[in-house]
């Protein structure tokens, strides 16, 4: 029997838009009439996939799981979007994009050609709300009707015309945003050390650095008042009290301290709203990283860490490693991580991964290279954010002592390698399994997997005694891999000979692409290094 209380708690949540019974209520009703009429109206070929999304989002809500439902439902609008989106865009598409051309698509359904041009031809955006949705109506317009012959000009003159003109134009406003934030932000850290300096003026000079050294921020409002507080300190005492204890542990210490915890504040925040979005980047989660509001809560007290570092190591466990990992070793400098080709000074590196994302986006040469190699900084920069949130977080859980399990794929020279070096130096954050059924696992590469290079064909497990590891198992978007991080810096060296094993060894068929055709366990252990 359900209690009164539960009852009216979710009577007020499901009245309030903003709570999450209200979302999910909105998510229900759109999943039962709108989005219901569109996977029926759909073509045969694609509709059991979208009837599949429709019956999983409608799960998600039923069981009140508010980010499982919002990630599907925005799937689903973008499955029906389909083909007929543009994809003449280089960034990949927010999930508030693509509900933004779904809705302007339903729209424009039924309408004549000439009324829907009139629509994207004659608004005339004055902010960058506006600028968004005059591209969605640009990009709409052109899914709509790109393939009728009757609209061929409108087309052309939106796809060349109109929707570059908004693209450019968007940017230019953001930019002009950006810059009177900026001004905005300045003005007020002015007015701030104006008001600190006013109240100092009748205070004791020992008096006011106590106050000071009191303070103990915990956000960033905070820590900009104790740094208005720090330069009008200076500001008033410094000349009067020039080489005293008190200035220069103010300006050496409290100063750079506090500038320093704002950044990291609002990198935090900047961080955790670019994953709330999807980012522009590829380097966004392949599922969902995010939480709700509950779940964050036990998480953080659990682990000490803040919501932007559990985010930061669930976006890691999501497969995303193989995206961060270059940026926090480095490897974009190493010979063998640019296809061979050496490294040159003063010159931008390949990057693999990178350029092949890049020539996929590029596919029909619509970018210049200054275009390309603008993103690719970007792209760049928005995995060093990742790892610079993951070298944060990680080392604040407790070092744990463990046996370790790691299994991968390796050519006969690297494994020749590996055995002529003796050790392992970890230069990357380095995911191992208590569970030596899914290191094997891992390295066997089932059927249904993504086969390995044609080369790597050695099949290696290690067993690793470590001292350092960091349990992220109930952080993990993969829980059930037992997961247990490693720390770039980490040294494992090989105790005793390799045991060569066999395929018996392994549960399950080998992959049908590139089989292993040796198996070797190797016993490492973590050295006194760190």
């Amino acid at each position: 029997m359900v209690s009164r209380y539960r009852q009216f708690k979710e009577a007020v949540g499901a009245s309030n838009p903003d709570s999450v019974g209200g979302r999910l209520a909105r998510l229900k009703d759109e999943l039962k009439t709108t989005l219901a009429d569109e996977v029926e109206k759909a073509k045969p070929a694609i509709r059991p996939t979208l009837r599949q999304l429709h019956e999983k989002a409608g799960a998600k809500v039923a069981s009140k799981d508010l980010e499982g439902a919002a990630a599907l439902v925005s799937q689903l609008k973008q499955q029906l979007l389909g083909n007929t989106s543009v994809e003449d865009d280089r960034r990949q598409p927010t999930n508030a994009e693509i509900g933004r051309e779904y809705d302007v698509l339903k729209r424009f359904k039924g309408q004549p050609v000439h009324d829907a041009f009139a629509a994207v031809d004659g608004l005339k955006p004055k902010n960058l709300e506006d600028w968004d949705e005059k591209i969605a109506r640009c990009t709409a317009f052109i899914a709509t009707y790109g393939k009728e012959e009757r609209a061929a000009t409108e087309c052309a003159q939106v796809r060349d015309i109109i929707l570059p003109y908004a693209r450019k134009q968007r940017a230019a406003q953001k930019i002009a945003e950006e810059d009177r934030d900026r001004k905005q932000k300045q003005q007020d850290e002015e007015a701030r050390i104006a008001a600190e300096f006013e109240r100092l003026a009748d205070q004791p000079f020992r008096k006011a650095f106590e106050d000071l050294d009191a303070l103990k921020p915990t956000t960033i409002e905070g820590w900009s008042r104790k740094i208005a507080c720090c330069e009008a300190f200076l500001k008033r005492f410094a000349k009067d009290h020039k080489g005293s204890r008190e200035c220069d542990y103010v300006s050496t210490a409290f100063l750079p301290n506090a500038l320093k915890q704002r950044t990291q504040l609002e990198a935090e925040d900047i961080y955790k709203q670019s994953l709330a979005n999807k980012g522009d980047h590829p380097l966004r989660p392949r599922g969902n990283p995010t939480l709700d509001d509950d779940k964050m809560r036990v998480l953080m007290d659990e682990t000490a860490l803040n919501e932007a570092e559990i985010l930061a190591i669930r976006v890691f466990t999501d497969y995303d490693y193989e995206d961060i990992n270059p940026v926090v070793a480095n490897q974009k400098d190493k010979v063998e991580f640019t296809r061979g080709q050496p490294v040159v000074k003063g010159q931008p590196a390949k990057v693999p991964w990178l350029d092949t994302y890049l020539k996929g986006r590029n596919s029909r040469g619509q970018f210049s290279e200054r275009e390309l190699e603008d993103y690719k900084k970007q792209i760049l920069d928005s995995a060093a954010a990742h790892a610079a949130m993951l070298r944060k977080a990680v080392p604040k859980l407790p070092a744990k002592s463990a046996t370790v399990y790691r299994g991968q794929r390796m050519t006969k020279q690297e494994y020749a390698a590996l055995l002529k070096k003796g050790k392992v130096d970890i230069e990357t954050f380095q995911s191992n399994s208590t569970s030596l059924a899914t290191a094997r696992s891992f390295a066997f590469a089932p059927p249904g997997t993504s086969p390995p290079a044609a080369d790597k064909i050695v099949c290696v497990i290690t067993e690793s005694a470590v001292r350092s590891g960091r349990d992220v198992g109930a952080i993990s978007v993969n829980p059930k891999e037992d997961e247990l991080m490693l720390l770039p810096g980490t040294e494992l060296r090989i105790q005793g000979q390799p045991i060569e094993e066999s395929e018996a060894d392994y549960s399950g068929d080998p992959h049908p692409v590139v089989p292993a055709q040796q198996f070797f366990y190797v016993r490492l252990a973590e050295s006194s290094k760190m």
